[in-house]
């Protein structure tokens, strides 16, 4: 162990909060080293002199909101060894500055408030600001909440629980404990578990080209938005919890955070996505959790009655005449291929989540590189409708489908074109372009293509493309 390995655990060591494989190599670093010998002791010290200075506070009946303040940043650090390294600096700067003359009381307080402002609190918590919750919300705990799904009209509601143990590594339970799925995207493969614990039926699928990656969360988007929308809308409750709410519109979603004033961590956190008719709540978070890491094994039970399926290149490509049989939903193949490309297959990029949420991505390999990408999905199609309808109609095919241009096209044919980037020859093409389509059912079909096409072209991709079962005819 160096120096600073050492430093950065020495307030874990201090109170007690690592596993003694570790305490003892603590304890080997210090014997051989004064430097950090003199770090622990200063430490040491400092922690002393805090708790005997509460104790002095306690005893001359300060019962204000200064005093639970330190007594709860007190129990804080216990919990939280992130926290107590940060704190431990602040002490550190404390006893090397002229503070270190005031009065034993000053000292506390002082460093309680010093404290609070490094997390962004406050007594009554008006000087947190949304910087102040992006930073925490930036930092990574392991947390489990609960996730709702609220729909407009009479779908009823989706609730989850979901436990984050990494941003690699998730587990969710859905349906009051009927489907449960596990995430693992640390490695290379990707693995995935969806468990049926009423029927004792499991489905193991290995995404043999992905990984390793990232899974970001709510959480993490939420992190991503700064863009000078931000609103304080002021103090509230939730739960008992004093909480600061912070409203993010834009043009698509509309985010509305509470936060508590005392960690800057949400406590309620609400997307609103009035295009697709939907409202995600997050709520009942509980930070820095330990899991049992057997929750988030990848292997299903030895009860269980399991189908095991690896999916990569070759072998997630089916023929459009097998699409009828596959897609739960009315899908949409190409009858005649693009003039400029190779014949379509089609890529079963998803088949993971459960019933209804197949992802099917129909592509045509040109020689010119303007290669052609579809993607289709009953998820989408619920998610996109409303919102694809805001683009312009540019085209009515003989079949009744409507094709869109105009909005994200850019962005949206970048995603399409890199999910099956492991058949297409070329990467995404700056002048890559794309349209929306709508079938007389109201089923979206999003396509890409890499490179410019015409009017004509286009028209001519929408007049070829016919239900998946009226192409077997």
């Amino acid at each position: 162990m160096n120096c600073t390995d050492c430093k950065e655990k020495l307030v874990q060591y201090l109170e007690g909060l690592m596993p003694e494989p570790q305490r003892q190599t603590i304890e080997e670093h210090l014997k051989d080293c004064h430097l950090c010998r003199a770090e622990f002791k200063e430490l040491k010290n400092l922690s002393e002199r805090i708790t005997s200075d509460s104790r002095a506070l306690r005893q001359t009946n300060l019962e204000d909101e200064v005093f639970n303040r330190i007594m709860r940043l007190q129990n804080e650090k216990l919990k939280q060894a992130d926290m107590l390294n940060r704190q431990s600096k602040i002490w550190r700067k404390i006893m090397k500055s002229k503070i270190t003359k005031l009065t034993a009381a000053a000292i506390i307080i002082i460093a309680v408030l010093a404290v609070m402002h490094h997390f962004g609190g406050s007594i009554d918590g008006t000087s947190v600001a949304w910087a102040d919750v992006i930073e925490q919300i930036n930092e990574f705990r392991p947390y489990v909440c609960k996730l709702t799904f609220k729909y407009d009209g009479d779908r009823p509601d989706d609730t989850h629980t979901v436990m984050y143990m990494t941003l690699s590594r998730r587990r969710e339970i859905r349906n009051q404990g009927k489907l449960i799925q596990v995430f693992d995207m640390s490695q290379r493969p990707v693995r995935i578990l969806v468990l049926y614990p009423d029927r004792k039926v499991a489905r193991e699928t290995l995404l043999l080209d992905r990984g390793p990656t990232k899974d970001p969360d709510m959480l993490r988007i939420i992190a991503g938005r700064q863009n000078g929308t931000e609103e304080d809308l002021g103090l509230d409750k939730i739960n008992g919890k004093t909480v600061k709410i912070f409203h993010s519109p834009d043009q698509h979603n509309e985010f509305t955070v509470w936060a508590d004033v005392e960690t800057n961590l949400p406590v309620w956190v609400e997307l609103r996505q009035s295009s697709s008719g939907r409202t995600i709540i997050m709520e009942d978070f509980e930070f820095v959790v330990e899991f049992d890491e057997s929750l988030f094994d990848t292997t299903a039970p030895e009860d269980y009655a399991v189908d095991r399926v690896e999916m990569a290149g070759k072998e997630t490509v089916i023929k459009q005449e097998n699409l009828a049989q596959k897609a739960d939903f009315e899908a949409y193949v190409l009858s005649t291929r693009p003039a400029w490309t190779k014949e379509p297959r089609i890529m079963e990029v998803s088949n993971v989540m459960g019933i209804g949420e197949d992802i099917y991505m129909t592509f045509a390999i040109a020689d010119d590189g303007r290669h052609v990408v579809l993607m289709q999905s009953q998820m989408m199609s619920k998610m996109l409708l409303s919102k694809i309808r805001t683009g312009q109609l540019v085209y009515t095919s003989s079949k009744g489908l409507k094709v869109y241009r105009g909005g994200p096209e850019k962005w949206y044919s970048n995603i399409l074109l890199e999910s099956v980037g492991n058949v297409l020859p070329d990467k995404p093409s700056p002048d890559r372009t794309g349209c929306a389509i709508e079938s007389p059912s109201g089923m979206v079909i999003l396509i890409a293509f890499n490179g410019p096409v015409t009017d004509d072209e286009l028209f001519n991709i929408a007049e070829s493309l016919v239900p998946a079962a009226e192409y077997l005819q």
